[in-house]
């Protein structure tokens, strides 16, 4: 293993407990259908502001994103929804696959393809989280994209299942392009 490669990984696990602090934070303020998402949504929505950041979790978080890779993003994605659930909200139980699961995925897919089409780069996994739920509450017209982004937010059951799927869809996408900037060997 490279030093490169543990020193990411070292920060991806450091990552990984800065948002299990910041969902503890943010769960003491919180009043209704608290879950991961939400809390992904709320820390990306405070460190994309262009005001100071004051709070110093939110400080490091954005120092550690801006060194971190896009490829360790999925695996930092990965293991805190699997944190999450068993240490703050251990009742979400992953639902079966169905329709609205598998509408919900190709959705989060499909703002994959837009974002990198628009930017000529593919995007974090996180990014494309933030970017999805954004997109649902901006867009007024578009009624079955609200649904839907109401669906992943509010049911936590098959936000659960519907994210581990998607980190593995994102996965099986960029994963061979992501490494050939991480480890020369993989071009």
């Amino acid at each position: 293993m490279s030093a490169n490669t543990t020193k990411y990984s070292s920060i991806s696990v450091a990552l990984v407990d800065d948002f299990i602090d910041y969902s503890k934070q943010l769960k003491n303020s919180f009043k209704g259908a608290f879950n991961p998402l939400v809390s992904i949504y709320s820390m990306i929505t405070e460190l994309d502001t262009t005001k100071q950041l004051s709070n110093e979790l939110l400080l490091d978080v954005k120092k550690k994103l801006q060194v971190l890779p896009t490829f360790y993003h999925v695996q930092v994605t990965r293991l805190f929804i699997t944190r999450f659930v068993k240490e703050l909200e251990p009742d979400i139980q992953e639902t079966e696959l169905n329709r609205d699961c598998v509408d919900l995925e190709d959705m989060l897919m499909a703002a994959c393809s837009d974002f990198e089409g628009w930017e000529q780069k593919i995007p974090s996994i996180l990014e494309v989280l933030y970017l999805a739920l954004r997109s649902g509450i901006d867009n007024k017209q578009d009624t079955v994209l609200r649904s839907r982004v109401n669906l992943l937010v509010s049911d936590r059951n098959v936000q659960a299942r519907v994210l581990y799927d998607f980190c593995n869809k994102y996965q099986d996408k960029y994963d061979a392009r992501l490494k050939q900037g991480v480890f020369p060997s993989a071009r």
